[in-house]
This record gives structure tokens, sequence and C-alpha cells, in this order.
């Protein structure tokens, strides 16, 4: 079951927050709406971990991000051309 204190609650009771927080997340309100989370660090690990995995399964290749931002700097330096007269020689 989730844990849900105030943010008074928070200040008064940081440190028992804390280790309420390494059993499960602790959310906390303000004026009834949820403002922070506290989770435990092992816990955001395994979510950063999860979420990495998650990102090289997408089934993108490592350079596809590459080679789309390589095409649009392309056009954006193609279009800049036509737009501005070469006159150096002049």
């Amino acid at each position: 079951m989730p844990i849900t204190v105030t943010c008074r609650e928070f200040n008064q009771k940081a440190s028992q927050m804390l280790q309420l927080s390494q059993q499960e997340p602790v959310f906390i309100t303000k004026w009834g709406k949820i403002v922070g989370v506290l989770s435990s660090y092992q816990a955001y690990q395994q979510r950063e971990a999860q979420s990495l995995a998650e990102a090289f399964a997408s089934g993108h290749a490592a350079g596809d991000l590459d080679d789309a931002l390589d095409a649009d700097l392309a056009r954006i330096r193609q279009q800049s051309a036509r737009q501005r007269p070469n006159d150096w020689g002049q």
C-alpha cells in the first residue's frame, strides 16, 4: 500500500520517511496534490537500468539518430546556401 504524507509531515519526520522509503515509495503532497516521491536508491537504480534496457531493446539502430541529425544539418546548409548570394569575388 503506498505511503502518502503531507509536506508538513515530511518536514517533521524526515528521518522516519527515509526509513519508510526503503520499503516502498513515499508520496509527498502539498494542498492535496502529489508534488514529490521519496524512493530508495536501490529502487531508483533498478528503474534506471530498466529504462536503459528498454531503450536498447527499442529496435532502433545506434546510428539512426546521428543519421537523421546529419540529414537535417545537410538540408539546412543547402537552404542557407541558396538564400545567400556568393559575392566574395567582387
